[in-house]
């Protein structure tokens, strides 16, 4: 019988307490539910049993597999024995750091970490040069500590909130929609507001969260959403300064432990609050980088490590590349064939596949299906070191530069393999509802029709600007089904007319491609949004022109009964639309049922939620207020978030008519919520902020108010909308 170890001994204290106790990994405490566990950590499964029954395993692994078990007892009210404290794993844990980390970086990693196991929430600053050892430092604290969030400010920055706001179950609209927004070209003050916005979202998910830790680094350059980093006021800022100002400043007096590794302290106020003083780190030294170079390569002969420490110039980012690529070179003396290897190019094309630049890391079961292997621990050593653990079962490539590097030494006749490796990929990600991720993989891989079903049918919705984007490439494409691409052209086309945004250059092309389509109906639907669009301009002759040449959809006949319910209700809206700007509310009545009968006939919820948001608006205007309450309440409730936002803003209005200010606050909270999560014009958000700001300043809620009006003021995009808001403030300060 094989002897008894600590964790084996606690396994069997705990068992009693979790009978009948199941998940998603299987019977809570089994092995396979430990495995389990320590895959979603990012650490080996398979080390589980070697360490419960033979006490075998890494240090890091024992740290891991010590944290699962202690939640286990505090989950059952039990205290974990004595005999895995951490302090006699880290034993065997620290020696490691020792030997990697120089004199500083240790004082940094013992502070740190006792603190937080003190139960403090620290919050320290290190400042070091790139190649310094910020990163290591960073991991062997991710190691020690029990699933900490960590945040990389560099680079791309949209994926890394991405995955933060996944991990802190944000809703996906916070994220996306002030991204989506983000261009280039857009004015400084606006991608600042937007990149504020971003902030404030993130900000309060970790403010939801007490006892938390964060590791946060920052890099030499960023963007976000292919956008400069900017300060709210719209000044550009270093990934350094962005994480202060959106993230470390505001965070200083939580109940989050924070270790930030920053670049430079450029632009900082010189007093950092409770960060304190910051520590800077030195670059290592000639003995700590021949250290590195022999604990990663303990066979390597003197003259090489000292070529390699020679190379890499005091710079451990260098010293990790050099001392990877002496590792394929060299093994014991020899020289490995690895740059003709066909196993190690298919290796490092499938990683270089399912891990792109534009996303952080990749599910290693999506990986081991590409590279048809049973689980990513089935690897030759050699591959397995070009890969590390992100947790949550997620990996990513050890370094990203040499992986490019080693692909170019190649033949480049790897396209029609890098083809079919992203087809797969694009099903794999499917499979774990990646949709995004498996968007990105069939335009690689050419799948128009794949391309055209992941926009239009997945669940969950594929955000509209990687939908534009998969649009925009697809125009080119030749022998795309002519269904597929329309009924993608046309949710282009609805997306830029629903937010009433008609002078978009997308919205233009969308159209211009609608126009040659042998499809009557679509072609009659870009003479629709004609009309919309010059009636949104206040072009009213040139609407009521547009109309005289298209079927009056009130008349029965053939001509509008071969247009079809859907074509012939949306052209019975244009009419409303400007009948409605015209003053005949009458008769925009009369074509709002026709609109009606076709969204019965037609079985569309847009349609059917339009139609009424339009009869709801009339009522209201005509002070009908009983039939304006029914229909824009029920339009309220819509799955279409633009359309309920809008129409909870119209009800506030109508509220504050009446006289019902609380009631009318509600609804303007809801309406600028959804107005702001659904991308609508910023002229509308300011429109629905300053309504509130009165209905606040109705409430006697003045504070409130006032800041309601300069963020009405500060968000509106033209002077009317400004002005319109000032005028409302004076009101408020007229009532101090």
């Amino acid at each position: 019988m094989s002897q008894s170890t600590p964790w084996l001994e606690t396994l069997n204290l705990l068992r009693p307490h979790l009978v009948g106790r199941r998940d998603e990994n299987g019977h809570v405490g089994s092995l396979r539910w430990l495995e389990g566990r320590m895959g979603a950590r990012g650490a080996s499964s398979g080390a589980v049993r070697n360490i419960v029954y033979r006490e075998i395993g890494t240090p890091p692994d024992k740290v891991l597999l010590r944290g699962v078990l202690e939640t286990l007892c505090e989950s059952v009210g039990l205290e974990l024995p004595r005999s895995l404290q951490l302090e006699s794993l880290e034993q065997d844990l620290y020696p490691q750091v020792r030997q990697l980390l120089g004199r500083e970086k240790r004082m940094v990693y013992r502070r740190f970490l006792s603190g937080v196991r003190a139960g403090k929430q620290p919050k320290m600053l290190v400042l070091g040069r790139h190649g310094v050892g910020k990163t290591m430092l960073m991991d062997h604290l991710g190691t020690a500590l029990n699933e900490p969030l960590r945040l990389h400010v560099g680079g791309e920055l949209a994926p890394e909130l991405e995955r933060l706001f996944s991990q802190l179950n944000l809703p996906r609209s916070s994220l996306h929609g002030p991204l989506s927004r983000l261009q280039e070209s857009a004015p400084y003050a606006v991608s600042g507001g937007l990149q504020a916005e971003l902030s404030r979202a993130l900000l309060g998910g970790l403010e939801g969260v007490q006892g938390g830790v964060l590791l946060l680094r920052a890099g030499q350059r960023g963007t976000l959403a292919g956008s400069a980093l900017r300060l709210p006021d719209g000044s550009s800022a270093n990934p350094s300064l962005w994480a202060w100002h959106h993230l470390l400043q505001p965070l200083e007096k939580s109940g989050w432990a924070i270790l930030a590794l920053l670049n430079t302290l450029e632009g900082l106020p010189p007093e950092l609050g409770e960060y304190g003083e910051p520590i800077e780190l030195p670059p290592p030294t000639l003995e700590e980088s021949r250290r590195f170079v022999r604990l990663k390569l303990p066979y390597l002969p003197p003259p090489e490590v000292e070529r390699i420490v020679g190379q890499a110039g005091r710079d451990y980012e260098a010293l990790g590349l050099l001392t990877l690529l002496a590792g394929m070179e060299t093994e014991q003396g020899g020289r490995l064939p690895a740059l003709r290897d066909e196993r190690l190019r298919d290796f490092l094309e499938a990683l270089s596949v399912a891990c792109p630049p534009s996303w952080s890391d990749v599910d290693s079961s999506v990986l081991s299906s590409l590279l048809e292997r049973r689980s990513l621990e089935d690897l030759p050593a050699l591959e397995r070191a070009f890969l590390e653990p992100s947790g949550r079962g997620r990996v990513r490539p050890t370094s990203r530069p040499l992986l490019e590097k080693l692909l170019e030494r190649y033949p480049h006749d790897r396209a029609e393999r890098r083809r079919k490796l992203h087809a797969r990929a694009a099903v794999l990600s499917e499979e774990k509802s990646e949709i995004e991720r498996a968007l990105e993989h069939a335009l690689e891989a050419g799948d128009g029709t794949g391309v055209v079903r992941l926009c239009l049918d997945s669940t969950p919705a594929v955000p509209f600007g990687s939908l534009e984007n998969a649009w925009r490439r697809l125009k080119s494409e030749e022998n795309l089904p002519l269904e597929g691409f329309e009924r993608l052209t046309l949710s282009v086309v609805e997306h830029y007319t629903t937010l009433g945004r008609f002078q978009h250059p997308c919205l233009d092309e969308a159209l211009e491609v609608l126009k040659t389509s042998p499809n009557p109906a679509s072609k009659l639907l870009t003479q629709v949004r004609a009309v919309e669009r010059a009636v949104e301009e206040a072009r009213f002759e040139d609407a009521r022109a547009a109309l005289q040449h298209l079927p009056d959809p009130m008349k029965v006949g053939l001509e509008t009964l071969e247009l079809g319910a859907p074509t012939r209700g949306e052209l019975a809206l244009a009419h409303v639309a400007l009948l409605r700007w015209e003053g005949q509310a009458a008769l925009a009545l009369r074509y709002v049922e026709v609109a009606a009968e076709c969204a019965v006939e037609s079985a569309l919820e847009p349609l059917e939620g339009r139609t009424r948001f339009w009869r709801g608006l009339i009522h209201k205007d005509l002070g009908q207020w009983e039939g304006a309450l029914h229909d824009l309440s029920s339009v309220s409730g819509s799955s279409i978030p633009l359309l309920a936002a809008r129409a909870q803003y119209q009800l506030g209005d109508m509220w504050m008519r009446l006289g019902q200010q609380g009631w009318a606050r509600d609804a303007l909270e809801k309406a600028l919520e959804g107005l702001r999560s659904s991308e609508a014009p910023l002229s509308e958000v300011s429109r629905a902020r300053t309504g509130l700001g009165t209905a606040l300043r109705r409430l006697g809620r003045l504070e409130e108010a006032s800041r309601t009006f300069t963020a009405a003021a500060v968000s509106a995009p033209d002077d009317y909308t400004r002005a319109r808001a000032q005028s409302e403030a004076v009101l408020l300060h007229a009532a101090r």
